[in-house]
């Protein structure tokens, strides 16, 4: 058996289980040191809504403008 079939076997074990986390913090610090090859079963699909209107930059005031104009 190679190498990585061996480590794709200990991956996809199916006792991995995804943990509650308690924490933003603490659920961070398990992806930083955790591949999601292995847990990947797990996940479920997200459903968000994105705005289709207004911008993500700050408007600028008249006077905020000028200034950017004049440097």
């Amino acid at each position: 058996m190679s190498m990585y079939n061996c480590l794709l076997m200990i991956m996809c074990d199916d006792s991995m289980k995804i943990p509650e986390f308690t924490s933003y913090e603490e659920m961070g610090e398990f992806w930083d040191t955790h591949s999601l090859v292995g847990y990947w079963d797990q996940t479920e699909p997200a459903k968000f809504k994105i705005p289709k209107t207004g911008s993500l930059r700050k408007k600028r005031s008249r006077k905020e403008q000028d200034h950017a104009r004049a440097n």
